[in-house]
């Protein structure tokens, strides 16, 4: 498996262009060196994805961006898939310990039912084909194994408030790339039409969701 990750990515680059002009360090900046609000925020979605994932080998991070989230996941074999080519040449440099791969998180090209966590971390609400995303989310994820999707919920009042002042704050950040509003029971009945169980969904200050699924 690891063979075939490598081959992919030593190919062709499959970049697909920003809306924004958002640095490839972004993600790692925000968790290791953003500020009180921005850390705090990062670590604490991250904490419970870690929980969450536990030490089910092997692990893919569908677009996967810059962040250390794989780096901290307890698991022998890990692969971090993203279109972005500058945050995938920095994750080569930050992380020796997982493969990474430029290549669009919905056409992977990894192996049926091969993985035993799935992780698709802040990428739905940017994604311009939620079904696609969540088909091969379901694809590459072996029967049994754990999904864990984290996107905003855009039915939280708080939510709303934070997205208005992420926007006018954080100018340098994804604001204006949401180009779907999920809610739980959205993403709930999305991941339910690929085979994938609702199992527990926990938030940050109500408004960041991480939804663990279970594939059937």
């Amino acid at each position: 498996m690891f063979g075939k990750a490598k081959q992919i990515a030593a190919g062709n680059v499959t970049e697909k262009p920003a809306k924004s002009a958002i640095t490839a360090d972004y993600d790692w900046k925000a968790y290791y060196k953003g500020n009180f609000i921005q850390k705090w925020w990062k670590r604490r979605a991250a904490s419970l994805v870690l929980e969450m994932a536990g030490e089910n080998n092997p692990v893919v991070d569908l677009g996967c961006g810059s962040s250390p989230i794989l780096s901290l996941v307890k698991a022998t074999e890990k692969v971090g898939v993203d279109a972005h080519a500058g945050k995938i040449g920095l994750m080569k440099e930050k992380d020796s310990t997982s493969t990474y791969m430029n290549a669009l998180a919905e056409d992977s090209k990894l192996a049926d039912n091969y993985f035993g966590t799935t992780l698709c971390i802040e990428v739905i609400e940017h994604h311009e084909n939620p079904h696609k995303l969540m088909q091969e989310i379901a694809r590459i994820t072996k029967p049994g194994g754990t999904v864990i999707i984290a996107t905003p919920d855009f039915s939280s009042m708080t939510w709303n408030v934070i997205e208005v002042l992420y926007g006018v704050l954080m100018r340098s950040g994804y604001h204006d790339e949401h180009n779907s509003k999920f809610t739980e029971s959205s993403v709930r009945a999305l991941a339910a039409a690929y085979g994938l169980r609702l199992e527990e969904t926990r938030k940050v200050l109500g408004a960041d969701m991480i939804m663990r699924f279970r594939k059937e």
